[in-house]
């Protein structure tokens, strides 16, 4: 398991945003991040994929359910 530096703040670059980004990436996949949230929820793996190039945390990043 990787470490994750916190807090963590909008548009903050670090290789820690990557980890968490990976974290963010299993649970979509596996149904367990925004369940109720049909409309959000499968245009989120792609806008994620753009933050986790940059290691960027951003608003894919951030999005609570």
């Amino acid at each position: 398991m990787s470490k994750m530096t916190i807090p963590v703040k909008q548009w903050m670059r670090r290789p820690e945003v990557g980890n968490l980004q990976d974290a963010l990436k299993v649970l979509l996949e596996r149904c367990i991040l925004l369940v109720n949230d049909e409309r959000v929820r499968p245009r989120l793996p792609d806008a994620l994929q753009r933050e986790m190039v940059e290691q960027t945390y951003g608003r894919a990043s951030r999005k609570k359910g």
